[in-house]
């Protein structure tokens, strides 16, 4: 596609779960990007859970290597991509995190695993996702 100058393209933001992901959860992340942030945003088809990115020793997985897997599938678009995931997430330096994303960069990941009931290991609360 030709770039006209002083035209500004409006951005989009893809959600695409991977893995086992509540439809629920993906269906309120959209609809708060639409709300919020006034862009379109559409759910893509899931892609499969990231076992290459598993760490038997800490039973967690890697968010920088499924970070590294969403930009090289994904390519360079103007499109904004979102990985949502339902496994722990780690980086090196710390024992977990709640998503990755590297600045201005075209990937971001969040995991919704760290929302469970402790406790009780059931699914994170509907009344997390309005």
């Amino acid at each position: 596609m030709k770039t006209v100058p002083g035209i500004v393209k409006k951005q989009s933001v893809l959600v695409v779960p991977i893995g086992r992901v509540p439809d629920i959860a993906c269906k309120a992340i959209v609809s708060h990007i639409r709300t919020l942030f006034h862009l379109d945003a559409d759910i893509l088809q899931p892609l499969p859970e990231a076992r290459y990115a598993h760490d038997p020793l800490r039973n967690q997985y890697n968010a920088a290597h499924i970070l590294n897997r969403l930009e090289s599938t994904f390519g360079d678009t103007h499109t904004k991509i979102l990985g949502v995931l339902n496994v722990d997430l780690f980086i090196p330096v710390f024992t977990h995190v709640f998503g990755e994303a590297r600045e201005g960069g075209q990937c971001a990941l969040v995991s919704l695993f760290r929302l469970r009931d402790r406790v009780n290991q059931a699914r994170p609360s509907q009344d997390l996702f309005p």
